[in-house]
């Protein structure tokens, strides 16, 4: 799985938690929590050794590392059974927030979808059929996250960084055209608005 050439390569649709209080022990919970949910099988650390070659590494392992410098692979098994390889990494900003990102590679997620040249050729093939699904799977994951780790801000999309951060949601609102879907904690519950532009 890992070994294929392909599989890294290309951008990510990725699920992006930002969490606006820095904090190593949020990161690790949130580390521990992803990897220990039922769709997800960890982790691993070399990128270009297949599973069966290289050691698996319990989370409670890598975790003695500060979170933040964790890069960690293994895959996910979709809602339709497809097996795709995924990461999760940290993102902490100077003076700013941590945001914890999974990320799933377009090499790895085209072995199952017609991804094709996505993004780059969107009047050629409609990405809706296999990507619209997968981001509502990852806001449900999102969702289930929230409920044992929550966080400020929620995104799900193609190759997000640095497009928005919780702090311009209370400023603005959530847009009416959005190329991200956003998870947004109210102080009555948590809603997902789904991405409404390609």
């Amino acid at each position: 799985m890992f070994s294929d050439a392909d599989t890294w390569h290309g951008g990510y649709v990725e699920l992006r938690l930002e969490l606006e209080e820095q904090s190593d022990l949020t990161l690790s919970k949130l580390t521990r929590c992803l990897w220990n949910h039922p769709s997800f099988h960890g982790v691993y650390l070399e990128r270009q050794a297949d599973p069966q070659d290289q050691a698996r590494h319990t989370v409670e392992m890598v975790l003695q590392q500060p979170p933040e410098t964790l890069l960690l692979r293994g895959w996910a098994v979709l809602p339709g059974g497809e097996e795709v390889a995924c990461m999760t990494s940290v993102v902490r900003e100077p003076e700013g927030s941590d945001w914890f990102d999974l990320s799933f590679p377009l090499g790895s997620l085209g072995k199952h979808f017609p991804v094709h040249a996505y993004p780059f050729d969107l009047d050629q093939h409609d990405p809706e059929p296999w990507l619209k699904p997968l981001e509502d799977w990852l806001a449900v994951v999102a969702m289930e996250v929230f409920e044992q780790v929550p966080f400020d801000l929620g995104l799900v999309g193609f190759d997000q960084y640095g497009s928005v951060c919780a702090a311009d949601v209370r400023e603005s609102g959530i847009p009416e055209q959005r190329y991200w879907g956003y998870i947004w904690p109210t102080s009555e519950d948590l809603q997902y608005f789904a991405r409404t532009e390609p």
